[in-house]
């Protein structure tokens, strides 16, 4: 995996950008307290894009969430990656403490300096995770597009893990385009929007 410098500015890329996050074993692994029962379709749809995106040579960067304790701890074998998804060599690592990848500083300043004409956010989970990088992205002017079918939510007292992450999708649809894998492996690069004619970046000037 490839170190990221955060005193070092870095060439405008000229593919798209795959975010990878949290995709750990703390989510598959039976007994977890974040254990998803229906991860498998998601999951399986988080390999294909990755896999796709390695073999159009996109840049790739994969966030670890790692905490002192149990959960998340860094000495857990639950805190690994789901075999399958580890970083390759060329691609990029970021660790975090806190929800959004943006509480890596390094995060902010790869977004910044790589300026990626498209970014896809793919793993977990949805209104956690993946809801604050989005919010936070929104709020600093970067225009994501979230894999809806590549994610998934930890089932709640009120809401099985489907409906959760339903919730969270809608939630984040004010802050990001939306798209289905079927639709980044067809290369499109344009997905669903609150504001049906019109990107995230623009509907941010039409309200």
């Amino acid at each position: 995996m490839r170190p990221f410098d955060v005193n070092q500015n870095y060439e405008v890329s000229d593919t798209p950008l795959l975010i990878a996050i949290e995709i750990q074993r703390e989510y598959t692994t039976k007994g977890r307290p974040y254990y998803m029962e229906e991860i498998d379709e998601s999951l399986e749809n988080c390999g294909k894009i990755l896999s796709h995106a390695r073999d159009k040579n996109w840049t790739v960067a994969h966030v670890r969430h790692e905490q002192p304790g149990h959960l998340f701890g860094q000495a857990h074998a639950a805190t690994q990656f789901v075999k399958g998804f580890e970083p390759l060599p060329r691609e990029y690592l970021f660790t975090k403490g806190n929800f959004s990848c943006y509480s890596n500083p390094g995060f902010e300043k790869f977004v910044e300096t790589s300026r990626p004409e498209q970014v896809y956010l793919i793993g977990y989970s949805s209104p956690m995770s993946c809801l604050s990088t989005i919010v936070e992205g929104y709020h600093r002017g970067h225009e994501l597009t979230f894999v809806t079918d590549a994610s998934l939510a930890r089932a709640t007292p009120n809401a099985e893990e489907k409906t959760a992450h339903m919730h969270a999708t809608h939630i984040i649809s004010g802050y990001a385009n939306l798209v289905e894998t079927s639709k980044v492996l067809g290369d499109v690069s344009r997905g669903f929007t609150p504001y049906q004619d019109m990107s995230v970046a623009e509907a941010r000037h039409a309200v």
